[in-house]
């Protein structure tokens, strides 16, 4: 049981580190490497691949994230675990809460086409990824309430992190950060003390 809290405090403390090496600028140098060489071999890459690559991506936006949780809560619901089910409603919520923060209090470099909208907030940083938040999230949720559906699951969301990462839209660290949080609100989620059943 206390691995289970080490592992989600050792990502809690992983997603503040690089949080701050991105304010700081420290990480500048590594994004800008990414910005350089990542998106330009994707970039090359037939439209017949990135088009369906970048769908199988948009299942970790916004609308999709919170109907695929609400599901599996469903899911969870039905089979009487009702402290799962609420435990990953809030982690969704959380994950909403973390991406918004981020974005609006961590300076990170600026990349073309990196402003969104978040609760009807506008804001133009890009640190952490929610769709790497968001992926991991959706996978451990799927993976709880549908076992069987673990492994498929898990390589989707690395599929969409990996899409991310090569997009325009993100730099390095927001994808690391997004991967680190979502591995904390996952860990959390499932946090030792409470019932794996009923």
């Amino acid at each position: 049981m206390a691995m289970s809290y080490r592992r989600v405090s050792l990502a809690v403390a992983g997603f503040l580190a690089v949080a701050v090496l991105v304010d700081s600028g420290a990480a500048a140098p590594l994004d800008r490497f990414g910005l350089r060489h990542l998106p330009t071999w994707y970039d090359g890459l037939d439209s017949s691949v990135t088009g369906p690559l970048h769908e199988v991506a948009a299942a970790a936006d916004p609308l999709p994230a919170i109907l695929v949780t609400a599901i599996a809560c469903a899911g969870l619901l039905v089979r009487g675990r009702r402290r799962a089910a609420a435990a990953w409603l809030v982690s969704i919520g959380l994950a909403f809460a973390v991406e918004l923060v981020g974005k609006l209090t961590v300076d990170q470099i600026r990349v073309v086409g990196a402003t969104t909208t978040i609760a009807g907030i506008r804001v133009a940083d890009s640190f952490p990824s929610g769709h790497a938040i968001r992926s991991v999230l959706m996978a451990g949720a799927i993976s709880e309430a549908l076992p069987m559906a673990r492994r498929p699951a898990l390589a989707w969301a690395i599929v969409t992190v990996v899409v991310v990462s090569l997009s325009r839209g993100h730099v390095l660290t927001d994808v690391i950060g997004g991967v680190l949080a979502g591995a904390a609100l996952v860990g959390w989620a499932r946090r030792p003390g409470r019932p794996r059943a009923g």
